[in-house]
């Protein structure tokens, strides 16, 4: 396989030469997609012809050049062809799976943003002021280059407030915090320290080690799923996070979960595991049950699974869940024609269930 440009090349070797119609099907898939052939013998309409003569050189004669032949020698032509055969056998000792978290200690103090919102690592605080003490934690969290107080104020009550109050609980919740956690700029911004962690973060970073370890990809996006567990900051105090309207968070998170999941649905549908495919969609979807590309992904997944029950029951629930949508119950074209792809007998059920 090679890369480099926007497209990806495929090539295949092959010492033995095809047959009339392996080399017409050959040919289509060169058409529908960057590939390429080196075959050994005499190729019809074969777009360049490699001639390896008895003197050594090496001619394609439709390029117009001729260069000298590099041989190998025999013991490593001998030691090329047992590593093929090498590859090729079964038998093997299983490759231990890839430490995912090394370098990730856990932090002294974790908010948890995907699902409920929690503070962990630190002492119970009284109940009257848990809500706006983890609202700011998550405020400042998520504006890492620091919030001066005054805009703190403002966010946090929106409404106004008095410069005492205010004062007085970032000094609650630097207290609360413990020294080192809360730290003040030169500016005067409030910013919180390098051992305090949300779990949106560490997502994020397992997300960004899996685009560079193929091998280990599926774990560390499994592990960044698992970190969902529910929508976000689910169960928020009515009139409080008033903020999120302004902010790109909601967006950024629900898609880089939807990004994730349909990312490990692939590689699992890829291994032959389509069940573990539906739990990673699944999964997604605690948080992002509107995105219609995860439930066109549950559906494929499921198809994969063979079972028609589980099938037509994603169906009926995606179906249910449009219809009750508050602004309007018409499901994407693109999710309709999979449906019809996979179940066609989907609309007559509706039909049906309609009539009754």
């Amino acid at each position: 396989r090679v890369t480099g440009s926007p497209r990806e090349a495929h090539y295949l070797l092959s010492a033995v030469a095809p047959t009339h119609e392996e080399a017409r099907r050959l040919a289509l898939l060169a058409r529908r997609d960057t590939a390429g052939y080196v075959v050994a013998g005499d190729i019809p309409h074969a777009t360049w012809t490699l001639e390896i003569t008895d003197d050594g050189k090496a001619r394609i004669a439709e390029l117009g050049f001729e260069v000298e032949a590099q041989l190998l020698p025999r013991r490593h032509y001998r030691a090329l062809v047992e590593l093929f055969r090498t590859a090729g056998r079964m038998e093997s000792e299983p490759i231990p799976e890839p430490e995912p978290l090394v370098g990730l200690h856990p932090p002294a103090v974790e908010i948890r943003l995907l699902g409920p919102v929690e503070v962990r690592g630190l002492r119970p605080l009284e109940e009257g002021r848990l809500a706006l003490a983890a609202e700011m934690l998550v405020y400042l969290a998520t504006h890492p280059g620091g919030v001066h107080p005054v805009v703190l104020g403002g966010v946090l009550w929106p409404r106004g407030v008095q410069d005492l109050v205010r004062d007085a609980t970032i000094a609650r919740v630097a207290e609360w915090l413990g020294p080192d956690h809360l730290l003040t700029d030169e500016a005067g911004r409030l910013r919180l320290g390098p051992e305090v962690r949300t779990d949106w973060m560490l997502f994020r970073e397992l997300v960004r080690r899996a685009r560079g370890d193929a091998m280990a990809r599926p774990v560390l996006l499994e592990k960044a799923l698992g970190l969902v567990r529910g929508p976000l900051l689910a169960g928020r105090p009515p009139g409080r996070y008033a903020w999120l309207a302004a902010e790109d968070l909601e967006y950024d998170v629900a898609a880089g979960v939807a990004d994730a999941a349909h990312q490990l649905c692939e590689l699992r549908l890829a291994q032959d595991r389509p069940d573990a495919a539906v739990a990673a969609v699944r999964q997604a979807l605690l948080l992002a049950a509107d995105d219609e590309g995860l439930w066109r992904d549950l559906l494929r997944a499921t198809h994969a699974t063979q079972d028609g029950v589980r099938l037509r029951a994603v169906v009926e629930g995606l179906t249910r869940r449009a219809a009750s949508h508050p602004y309007g119950g018409a499901l994407a074209p693109e999710t309709e024609a999979l449906i019809e792809e996979l179940l066609p007998t989907w609309r007559i059920h509706v039909v049906r269930e309609s009539s009754a």
